[in-house]
Parts: structure tokens; C-alpha cells; sequence
């Protein structure tokens, strides 16, 4: 019994030994490829991300020449192809407009003039194929006026249509009342509007009031918020709800200054010609920041704007202004 517990004693140091060796010597060779591994996806990483980025390019490219295709294609084909199914591809189109604008809005890029006409082109087809769909008029109002004025026209002519395919409902001419007022400060085609508006079914209580108010109204920023805060309500896009909060944020900054503008003339008998001066005065504690990375200003008028002209700026341009504050 001894020998034998002699002879395991002896040879158990050993192979303690080798199994401990072995362990360490697998141990390394396992950090060793896991390293290499490692190394190997780092150097591939950018080259990964540049991949990416030319799918993305492609993709948006890839929209665009979709979107191009389906508006050029005229109106009575287009009704004549798609038959008893224009109410589906009503919907397809506007999904893809949808996410045309709304890769943009996420990027924070307000596309080009010739880009937006592609999106006007676009809403028309959609209510070509049907003229009760609402949402490509909700879109339509709630972009071309603000980001291309240029479609201002545009815009009540599709208003317009949107009243004669929906008969009963009131936001048709709601929205061309505020067209008027706010945009094309046409008091007059304002009141009519809204009076149309108030005779259809379910319409607000106050509808009648805002006819006398067209003018009070007319360029009022604080007007252009509510009125936003409103559309905001009507969409589950969070594209489109962050869009309309940067704008509200900036019409409401214009507002509060534009407002203390009035009582610094009130108070002095002269407009300032700088907004400093209402913080030089009291008016103002500090004054806000442009939510879309440009600076506030008075203009010649003794109104208050904003370099950015409510349109997102470049990076450089806010990091430069970041610097200079």
C-alpha cells in the first residue's frame, strides 16, 4: 500500500505540471486569435462603414429615379394602368414620397428646389389617382409654404381640389384661410375661406371669429405655431412631429422677440436695430438661440427673422457659431 501511494505521489507533481503547461500554452494561443480577430474587424471597420454609406447614397438614388418614373407618366395612363387598384397605388406612392422626405428630414437636409417640385409632382399624382386621400394635402401644407414657397401657388391649387373631392369636411378651406392670412396676407380671400370652413359639418365654434382676426394674423409667428401644434396632433410620423417641433420652437422664439421689439418701440418712440439692445434695456435677460443654427435679426421693417430662414444649416455653419459665442 505504501509503494503504490510512493509511486502516485511521485508522478503527480509532473503531471500537474504538463496539464498546467498545457492549459497556459491554450490560453495564449486562444488571446492570440482572439487579438488577430479583433485586428481584423478594426481594419475592416471603415471600410464596412464606407460600404454602408455608398448602399445609402445608391438607395436615395434609387428612390428618386422610382419617384421620377411613377409622376412623369401621364395622368390617364396612369388611371388606365393601375384600374380597379388606384386606391393601393395611391398609398404606395405616398409611402414612397413619405420616406423620400422623411430620409431627409431625419438627415436634417432640406432638399433641393427641383427636389421639392419632384415631391409636388408626386402629391398631384397621388390625388390624380385619389382625390379624397388626405394625407399627400396634409404633406403638401404642411411643407411646400414653409420650405419651398416657390409651390405656394401650387399649394392652394391643391387645397382647391381637396375642397371639391371632400365636400363635408372643413380643413380644406381652414387651411387656405391660413394660407391667405399668413402667407399671401390676402385678408379678404382669408375671410371668405374661413367662412366657408364654418359652414361645414363639425366645424369649430370659433371659425366665424378668425374672418375679422385675417388681418391681426397676417405674418404673425405665434400664429404659424399654433397652427403647426395643430398639424402635429394629425401625424404618427416622428419625422414629421420632430420637423414640426424645431419650426414651432422657432416661430415661438421669433414671437417672444418680435413682441419685445413692440414695447421697446412702444417705450422709446424708435425701433431698435438690434436685437442686443432689448437685453441692453432689460427687455430681455438672454437671448434665444435659432434652433435651426442661424441668428436672430431685425429687419429694415422692425421685424424680427432669422439668418437660417427657418431651414436647417450645414454642421460647419453651427460649429462656427458654436465658436463664436
Amino acid at each position: 500500500m505504501s509503494k503504490n501511494i510512493g509511486k502516485n505521489s511521485d508522478k503527480s507533481p509532473d503531471k500537474d505540471c504538463d496539464k498546467r503547461c498545457n492549459t497556459s500554452r491554450h490560453r495564449a494561443s486562444r488571446v492570440r486569435k482572439t487579438g488577430a480577430l479583433l485586428l481584423g474587424l478594426l481594419l475592416c471597420l471603415p471600410l464596412a462603414v464606407a460600404a454602408g454609406h455608398q448602399v445609402f447614397l445608391a438607395h436615395l438614388n434609387r428612390a428618386d429615379e422610382q419617384i421620377s418614373r411613377l409622376v412623369t407618366l401621364p395622368e390617364g395612363l396612369v388611371k388606365l394602368a393601375t384600374m380597379e387598384f388606384s386606391g393601393p397605388a395611391s398609398d404606395f406612392l405616398m409611402f414612397k414620397v413619405m420616406v423620400y422626405l422623411g430620409e431627409k428630414l431625419e438627415r436634417q437636409e432640406n432638399p433641393a428646389p427641383q427636389e421639392w417640385q419632384l415631391a409636388h409632382q408626386a402629391i398631384c399624382q397621388v390625388t390624380n389617382l385619389d382625390e379624397r386621400f388626405w394625407d399627400p394635402y396634409l404633406l403638401a401644407m404642411t411643407t411646400f409654404p414653409w420650405d419651398a414657397p416657390q409651390l405656394l401657388p401650387q399649394t392652394v391649387g391643391l387645397l382647391e381640389k381637396a375642397a371639391l373631392a371632400r365636400p363635408e369636411d372643413h380643413q380644406p378651406y381652414y387651411f387656405l384661410w391660413f394660407l391667405h392670412a399668413y402667407f399671401l396676407d390676402d385678408a379678404g380671400q382669408a375671410a371668405r375661406y374661413i367662412r366657408l370652413a364654418a359652414e361645414k359639418p363639425g366645424a369649430p365654434g370659433y371659425y366665424p371669429t378668425l374672418a375679422a382676426r385675417s388681418a391681426l394674423y397676417a405674418g404673425n409667428p405665434m400664429a404659424g405655431a399654433l397652427f403647426l401644434e395643430g398639424l402635429s396632433g394629425q401625424t404618427n410620423n416622428p419625422e414629421l412631429r420632430q420637423y414640426y417641433a424645431k419650426r414651432i420652437d422657432a416661430l415661438k422664439k421669433i414671437a417672444f422677440l418680435q413682441e419685445k421689439v413692440d414695447a421697446f418701440t412702444s417705450r422709446f418712440g424708435f425701433a431698435p436695430t438690434r436685437l442686443e439692445q432689448l437685453r441692453e434695456q432689460g427687455f430681455v435677460s438672454a437671448l434665444p438661440e435659432d434652433p435651426y443654427g442661424g441668428q436672430f435679426f431685425i429687419d429694415a421693417q422692425a421685424r424680427v427673422y432669422t439668418t437660417s430662414k427657418l431651414v436647417e444649416a450645414k454642421q460647419e455653419k453651427k460649429e462656427a457659431n458654436k465658436q463664436a459665442h
